[in-house]
C-alpha cells in the first residue's frame, strides 16, 4: 500500500510540474500577444498622426498658393460637426400634432 501511495505521489508531482511548465509557456505567449497588440495600437495612432500631418501640409500648401483676397490667411479654421447617421434620423418621429 505504501509503495502505491509513493508511486501515485511521484506521478502527481510530475503532472504538477508539466502543468506548471505549460502554464509558464502560455503566460509567455500571452505577454507577447499583449505586447504585439500594444505595438499595433501605436502603429495605428502613428498612421493617424501621419494622415493628419498630410492634411495639414496640404492645406498649408493650398493657402500659400492662394492670394489673400478673401482674408483666409491668418484666419481660424474650425472643425465641421459630423452629421447624424441616417439610422438616427429615421428613429426620430415628427413632433407635429394633427388637428
Amino acid at each position: 500500500l505504501n509503495q502505491t501511495l509513493i508511486k501515485n505521489q511521484d506521478m502527481m508531482r510530475r503532472k504538477v510540474k508539466e502543468i506548471e511548465e505549460r502554464t509558464h509557456k502560455l503566460l509567455c505567449i500571452c505577454r507577447k500577444t499583449l505586447s504585439l497588440k500594444s505595438k499595433d495600437e501605436q502603429i495605428l495612432d502613428l498612421e493617424e498622426q501621419i494622415r493628419d500631418l498630410k492634411v495639414y501640409i496640404g492645406a498649408q500648401k493650398t493657402l500659400d498658393k492662394m492670394n489673400d483676397e478673401d482674408g483666409v490667411k491668418g484666419g481660424t479654421l474650425l472643425p465641421v460637426p459630423l452629421e447624424q447617421s441616417t439610422s438616427a434620423r429615421k428613429s426620430k418621429k415628427p413632433s407635429r400634432r394633427r388637428k
